[in-house]
């Protein structure tokens, strides 16, 4: 399974793919579109630069950038940054394990795993951006619905005062 970090990581490379063609994408704009603090979306982008999928412009107008063209780059390729540090624990919190006949998760969900690592290894970042964005006609466009979860009424408009509201402003009503 993959851990919720690769997830965040397709996510925001997805959106970084998405936003790029603009310019350097600054961490607090994917921040807002993924309701990732900063702090995580550092995390996950200093695995990203280690791993040269990703360049970083500092200074102002700065931001990151993919290094590749989107079509070279797989799902895969971003996931496994992330999942292969994970692997790399629990081999060694089950060498430290002193119990030989522990059922490990990995065991039971490995099919899943393969099936889902072949999915990754598939689709190109190009090929995600095409699919997640499709509809989308900017960045920018929501619905009404989506922000009015609640389905509440929206606000009336509010009234214009017909009298003066303090004493400084009866000097200003025409009669």
């Amino acid at each position: 399974m993959l851990s919720k970090k690769s997830i965040n990581a397709i996510n925001a490379t997805v959106w970084l793919g998405f936003l790029q063609s603009k310019g350097p994408v600054s961490l607090q704009k994917i921040s807002g579109h993924l309701n990732l603090s900063i702090s995580c979306l550092e995390q996950i982008f200093a695995g990203l630069k280690a791993a040269k999928l990703i360049q970083a412009f500092k200074g102002p107008g700065g931001g990151y950038f993919i290094t590749r063209k989107l079509k070279e780059i797989t799902l895969w390729n971003v996931a496994e940054i992330f999942e292969q540090a994970l692997m790399d624990k629990s081999q060694q919190t089950q060498k430290e394990s002193s119990m030989a006949l522990s059922i490990c998760q990995d065991d039971l969900f490995s099919d899943f795993n393969r099936v889902s690592q072949c999915f990754l290894a598939e689709m190109t970042l190009h090929k995600a951006i095409e699919v997640c964005m499709s509809g989308h006609t900017s960045v920018e466009h929501h619905s009404f619905d989506s922000h009015n979860r609640f389905k509440l009424k929206p606000m009336s408009q509010a009234k214009t005062p017909s009298g003066p509201n303090s004493i400084f402003n009866w000097s200003a009503m025409q009669y």
